[in-house]
């Protein structure tokens, strides 16, 4: 991971690992219909990939479902390295603010927030 320029990663633990590591990635994941229903109902976050989550917006591309195709791949791929810098940038800002803080008690707090929202 960290000698690559840039990385198509499952949605998970591979995307913080992506971002420790400081490089661009792009967020793929599909599941079933069954499973994308429980899913919707379950998780209410907006991102799925770890840095995204942590930032409250999106700073890596998260490509789901519908939209994992060869086309949209390509197209996110090419943005990237259009604009490498920027991404590169948007990475190791996540990367400074992970390596600031306790992972585990970041991580908890993120999960106790989803499944009590209120």
């Amino acid at each position: 991971m960290r000698y690559a320029d840039l990385l198509w990663v499952c949605s998970g633990t591979a995307t913080l690992e992506s971002a420790l590591n400081g490089t661009p990635m792009i967020v793929l994941y599909k599941v079933g219909k069954l499973t994308e229903m429980i899913g919707k109902c379950v998780v209410k976050t907006k991102y799925i990939g770890l840095p995204n989550v942590i930032e409250g917006k999106e700073i890596i591309p998260e490509l789901l479902q519908a939209d994992v195709t060869a086309d949209s791949l390509y197209e996110k791929t090419e943005e990237i390295f259009r604009n490498y810098s920027d991404y590169l940038g948007r990475v190791r800002n996540i990367k400074s603010k992970i390596d600031k803080k306790i992972p585990s008690e970041n991580a908890a707090r993120e999960i106790y927030s989803m499944l009590h929202p209120y």
